[in-house]
């Protein structure tokens, strides 16, 4: 009996010896598998945030009033498509129409006055050039006359000297040379009429011109009197347009309604105050904020996924985007609202939270699908490494830590 006892001892050690090479060389196997997956193999490290959203690429632009007042009508809705100029809402005009109405009329009865200045101004003028026409060919026709009574008179100056030495050498009679004297007084009496003629005609003329240019110059200073009352009511008429214009809130931009207080006829607005948002027409980008520490090792042109949150796009588990601009303002989420937020636009960092704004662009066949203000989470591929480097720089780490 002890011959099959000792035969079955060894037939079960030989078996647990085959099975133990067997777990050895499967062991063997797996770490060698490891180690060259670990040496050549590259895995995807990447840095996440939940705190981003879809964006439109350009400003989204605020619905503000410049002037306090009553609103009198509202022409838009939330979701309402809008182009630039268009009207959106009208405040209270009443009193700056019944103004403006009052201006207008003025206006009007000034520059009607200004055309009657001017029309008479031309009157004259025309008057002036007629009348100096007409005096210069009557000054030239009694000069003309002056001339022949000034020849006739000097005849009869001759006439009356020969007609003395006549009576003197005994050829003529004494009526002879009294015909002659008298003769000659007439001739010098129509002379002096010729004479006075010119004087009077060239001071008459003087005169008329005088008045004429005095009269001109009266209508020149009151033209020049209406055309500033003119340019005052008409400067006063544009100051009461831009009032106008300022009490009608238009859109600044091509976009749509996406915010939008609650807006009746009579309620009141306040200048400045945001009463809605207009996002432009235009594409759309991914805005994350990363804490600066993960921020350091996000870079433009890194490759990164785009999780909507709530839903998942159309055919797609995830979105790819790709990191287009790194520190580019300040943080949109939490910390933008702070007073030292305005500090971080140059840098691109929170103000005292170390946070980093990225912005992501999108495909545009995806970004056709998704809209302004959603929220989504960005994973962004920052680095390929071999699991054997990974492995080192845990234990690196791990070590670090332990000595300090």
């Amino acid at each position: 009996m002890a011959t099959p006892f000792f035969s079955s001892l060894r037939s079960i050690e030989s078996d647990d010896s085959r099975h133990w090479i067997g777990w050895v060389g499967l062991a063997v196997a797996l770490a060698s598998a490891w180690c060259v997956w670990a040496v050549l193999a590259h895995v995807a490290l990447y840095e996440s945030t939940s705190e981003a959203r879809i964006e439109v690429a350009s400003p989204v632009h605020e619905i503000t009033s410049a002037v306090s007042d009553q609103i009198r009508s509202v022409h838009v809705a939330v979701g309402d498509s809008v182009a630039p100029g268009q009207l959106l809402i009208e405040l209270d005009r009443t009193i700056q129409e019944y103004e403006r109405e009052e201006r207008r009329a003025e206006l009007e009865a000034l520059e009607r006055q200004l055309t009657g200045v001017a029309d008479e101004g031309q009157a004259i003028a025309t008057a002036l050039q007629a009348a100096r026409r007409a005096e210069t060919a009557a000054l030239a026709e009694a000069r003309a006359q002056l001339r022949e009574a000034t020849a006739a008179a000097e005849r009869g100056r001759e006439d009356l000297a020969r007609a003395k030495t006549r009576v003197e050498q005994g050829r003529a009679t004494r009526d002879e040379l009294e015909e002659a004297e008298r003769v000659a007084a007439e001739l010098e009496a129509a002379l002096a009429v010729r004479s006075l003629t010119v004087e009077r005609l060239e001071r008459e003329g003087g005169s008329r011109r005088a008045d004429r240019m005095a009269e001109a110059a009266g209508l020149e200073t009151q033209r020049a009197e209406l055309e500033s009352r003119v340019d005052v009511a008409r400067s006063a008429l544009a100051r009461i347009d831009a009032e106008l214009e300022r009490r009608q809130i238009v859109a600044s931009v091509a976009g749509r309604i996406t915010d939008l207080d609650t807006l009746v006829p009579g309620s009141w607005i306040e200048a400045g105050a945001s009463v809605g948002r207009i996002v432009p027409s235009g594409p759309l980008h991914v805005v994350a904020e990363f804490p600066e520490t993960a921020a350091i090792r996000v870079a433009e042109g890194q490759m990164s996924r785009v999780y909507v949150t709530g839903r998942r796009p159309e055919g797609d588990e995830t979105l790819v985007a790709q990191v287009s601009r790194v520190g580019t303002g300040a943080p949109r989420f939490g910390a933008a609202a702070s007073p030292a937020g305005t500090a971080a636009v140059r840098s691109g960092t929170g103000p005292t939270t170390g946070r980093v704004r990225v912005e992501l662009s999108l495909p545009g066949e995806v970004a056709s699908r998704l809209h302004h203000g959603l929220p989504v989470s960005v994973e962004v591929e920052v680095e390929r490494v071999r699991p054997l480097d990974l492995l080192l720089r845990v234990v690196g780490r791990a070590a670090r830590t332990r000595r300090a």
